[in-house]
């Protein structure tokens, strides 16, 4: 019996595996974003050639450095996983230039995700000021596309009552929703 995969996100949301990806995903970049800019000021070579890094600010470098590199691990797996699921279809009466800007705004969220963690370490490593400026204007970018993004959910939800959030929040797979 062979298996079709659009079975498997069959309905109004998506796979569980990119529901689980999205949400973590999520809480790490607000993190990120939160924590971030305890180290935008750092002398990344203090850090590198501290021995102990015993310094608070050198700690917070690490672990920023450590959730970059598994956002971007993360991110890969995401968007192999929306070209094998796919994304449920919006609500007809979802206008096609809403729909055009979703494109838009998920495909720069997505690019966002997957370069800020390559400008990071080519920062880090190679003590590059544009990747340095990069990263933290994309975070500025990244910021804003993720209130845009909140603010389109509830205008989904609020002003067209297309159930947006039920997409991204239900692992319940219903075909009449």
């Amino acid at each position: 019996m062979e298996k079709n995969l659009d079975s498997i996100s069959i309905g109004n949301s998506y796979h569980i595996s990119q529901i689980v990806f999205h949400w973590i995903i999520a809480l790490l970049v607000i993190y990120q974003l939160i924590f971030g800019n305890k180290i935008e000021f750092l002398e990344l070579e203090v850090c590198k050639n501290n021995a102990i890094n015993t310094l608070k600010s050198c700690q917070y470098l690490n672990t920023h450095y450590l959730i970059g590199v598994f956002i971007f691990l993360l991110m890969i797996l995401r968007v192999f996983l929306r070209f094998l699921f796919g994304a449920p279809p919006l609500s007809k009466s979802v206008p096609k230039i809403i729909i055009i800007f979703a494109r838009i705004s998920h495909i720069s969220i997505y690019f966002i995700l997957l370069s800020m963690p390559v400008f990071g370490l080519f920062m880090y490593y190679y003590n590059s000021e544009i990747s340095r400026f990069l990263h933290i204007y994309f975070s500025k970018v990244l910021l804003y596309l993720i209130l845009l993004h909140i603010c389109a959910v509830a205008f989904h939800e609020g002003v067209l009552g297309s159930k947006l959030f039920y997409r991204m929040a239900s692992i319940y797979k219903k075909k009449n929703d």
